[in-house]
């Protein structure tokens, strides 16, 4: 059970052996970040479409949630943003655990980069309809 998305897609994300193997578990949100060896993900809320209902019963909500893969060469970086993929949204079959709060998620975009640093930064966000349990 996630308190909140960002912790339902970080406990998703290390669930996945093709992902959590390949970063060694170092799958992150935001706030509790460690500095660590690459590669590693980091979860972020971008943000959250309000949801409302009429008859004051809880509704689902829409997140905006971006995944950050940082690794040492581009292709490490978009081979492990593609597991990330494959993990949250596949084809025909997006991530559902409704035990989690998770009702649903999408792929949105995907774009790559280097940071300041010098590292390879590959970013997957998605869409997450989610209410807590």
């Amino acid at each position: 059970m996630a308190a909140t998305v960002e912790q339902a897609l970080v406990a998703r994300l290390k669930a996945v052996p093709a992902v959590n193997d390949e970063v060694g578990g170092a799958v992150f949100t935001a706030t509790d970040t460690q500095d660590g060896e690459l590669p590693l993900i980091v979860v972020t809320k971008l943000g959250a479409e309000g949801a409302a209902r009429l008859d004051g019963g809880r509704a689902l909500k829409r997140y905006t949630l971006q995944a950050d893969v940082y690794a040492t060469t581009e292709l490490e970086a978009q081979t492990l943003g593609a597991a990330v993929r494959d993990a949250v949204a596949p084809t025909g079959a997006p991530w559902r655990d409704v035990a989690a709060g998770v009702h649903g998620a999408l792929f949105e975009d995907s774009t790559g980069g280097v940071t300041e640093d010098g590292y390879r930064i590959q970013t997957e966000t998605f869409g997450v309809w989610f209410q807590p349990t």
